[in-house]
């Protein structure tokens, strides 16, 4: 069993983990079914697992669309999803890792960055030479050290999803540019009587998605090394301008909320945009279609999170991380889950996850989505006022971004928001971190 440093505590809490796998069949796919052949009806039954963090429920669909493709095709395999959301994924797969029930596919999204201890750690597949990588546009984008290590397959945007009947009641007749006009939006909203913004900020990953959206905008367009400095400790939150414009404005939007905000999960605060009761939210164009799922009336659009007062400034995050579907290095059934990879690169996998996941293909040959929100997302792209974060940190790593998340939050709480004093606290527990880890 390989080891992992820290996993005595994850391993205790295995409570945590959703879905838990029994343990691997040992039987291989035959030669036949890796050079493309369907396997035979005298195949083995061999059992296939796939872990993800892609909880919303268009994710889901396409997940299952997939899963259902591939059993059709090979009946003798069956696939069981291990599923949870951000928050708990990191610890759920490190344990099974550690307990020798790793998963034989892995969603790893940000293998330069926030997942680089799997690959570090010896535990994921070399893709290099797998025909299926051909067939991902821009895959030249995708290598680590001269390698390919996942299969991506969408590219998302961050900003700000709105209800356009919302804003057409409060008046607003223009998408904000500008961060004094996002401002006189906020306000607009709160004197026609909705909540102007709509907080889950119950769980981490809504707080950082929701403040990750200033930083992918902002910070990162103006160095693309912050992430990676801040968690190395070369550059500290109490000297860095970038990190204080983020809880200043942080500060002023949170003015906007719905009542208690830290008591609402990341799906009540995406209902309150869905039923129309709070105009925006601030995360992922993946939460487009988890919205359209609780309502599927509601109109939707996307802008920039206006970060600066200068609208040249204020391009669209959009790119995609280096990584998607990994293959466990020592996985039994490695043959059966690089077919199911070669399915997922095709173009049928391809215009599902645009139906049901709603998000952009990077599958080659896959039309642009019909979908309203993501035309006004490639209108941005058209008119070259998109920021491209491929290849760029744009995650912490799993303990830095909980700490960030919860330091945030306490800083929210405080009611004296004490923007210098959140500064030190995050660097006090960044320190920390850091000194526990090694680094």
């Amino acid at each position: 069993m390989k080891k992992w440093i820290g996993l005595t505590m994850i391993i205790a809490m295995l409570g945590v983990i959703i879905g838990c796998g029994d343990s691997k069949n040992d039987n291989a796919a035959p030669s036949s079914a890796a050079s493309g052949a369907s396997p035979e009806g005298n195949q083995p039954k061999v059992k296939l697992t796939i872990a993800h963090l892609m909880v919303e429920e268009g994710a889901r669909v396409w997940v299952a669309d997939m899963i259902s493709n591939f059993t059709a095709k090979y009946p003798n395999v069956e696939v069981e999803e291990i599923a949870a959301n951000s928050d708990k994924y990191n610890t759920m797969l490190k344990t099974k890792i550690a307990s020798d029930d790793a998963p034989d596919i892995m969603l790893l999204t940000n293998l330069n960055d926030a997942n680089r201890d799997y690959l570090d750690g010896g535990f994921v597949l070399d893709l290099t030479d797998q025909p299926f990588m051909n067939n991902v546009n821009s895959i030249e984008r995708q290598y680590i050290d001269g390698k390919l290590y996942a299969l991506p397959f969408d590219m998302n945007a961050n900003g700000v999803i709105y209800n356009k009947d919302v804003f057409e009641k409060a008046g607003i007749t223009e998408v904000p540019r500008t961060y004094g006009a996002f401002k006189e939006t906020l306000e607009k909203l709160k004197q026609a009587g909705f909540d102007g913004m709509a907080a889950g900020f119950k769980e981490n990953y809504y707080v950082t998605g929701d403040i990750g959206a200033d930083w992918r905008a902002g910070a990162l367009s103006v160095n693309p090394d912050w992430i990676t400095q801040l968690q190395d400790r070369t550059l500290r939150f109490e000297n860095d301008d970038q990190m204080r414009g983020i809880l200043e404005r942080l500060n002023d939007r949170f003015a906007y909320a719905q009542s208690d905000p830290f008591g609402t999960d990341a799906n009540s605060a995406l209902s309150l945009v869905a039923t129309g009761k709070a105009g925006i939210l601030q995360h992922g164009s993946f939460m487009v279609d988890a919205i359209k799922k609780i309502n599927p009336e509601v109109r939707l659009g996307f802008f920039p999170f206006p970060w600066s007062e200068e609208k040249a400034k204020n391009n669209l995050p959009l790119g995609s991380g280096i990584g998607g579907l990994a293959v466990y290095k020592d996985s039994p059934n490695k043959e059966w889950a690089l077919k199911f990879l070669e399915q997922v690169a095709t173009k049928e996998m391809g215009e599902s996850l645009q139906n049901n996941k709603g998000g952009l293909s990077l599958i080659k040959d896959v039309s642009l989505p019909e979908n309203p929100t993501f035309q006004e997302i490639i209108g941005y792209r058209d008119n070259g006022e998109v920021f491209d974060y491929t290849g760029i940190r744009t995650n912490f790593s799993t303990e830095y971004n909980n700490a960030l998340a919860q330091k945030t939050v306490e800083f929210l709480m405080d009611s004296k928001r004490d923007v210098d004093a959140a500064l030190k606290k995050l660097d006090s527990e960044f320190d920390r971190i850091a000194k526990t880890s090694g680094k």
